[in-house]
């Protein structure tokens, strides 16, 4: 099923980051967000792609995903926060 493929890639994406291949996890956490985007976790999984490609020193993609999420901030308070979250980024890689 897609969530658990979804799954399986935020979870590649996370042992990705401990080995330090970040864009390797960037990668995986963008493909499990954009398997289905009305997932809850997707909004999530694009965030933790912005901040791999940070660290990953690829600005560029950082602020992309960073903005896409400011862009399509919903009115909940999970998305308010991660909306903050990704401000943050943007300004940190911009």
């Amino acid at each position: 099923s897609n969530v658990m493929t979804q799954a399986a890639y935020a979870n590649l994406a996370n042992v990705l980051m401990q080995q330090k291949d970040f864009a390797g996890a960037a990668t995986n956490f963008e493909k499990a967000a954009n398997m289905d985007m009305d997932f809850p976790r997707s909004t999530a999984y694009v965030y933790a792609a912005a901040v791999a490609w940070k660290d990953a020193g690829n600005n560029d993609k950082a602020a992309t995903l960073a903005q896409s999420l400011v862009d399509g901030y919903k009115d909940t308070h999970n998305d308010f926060q991660l909306k903050e979250r990704a401000d943050v980024l943007l300004n940190a890689v911009q």
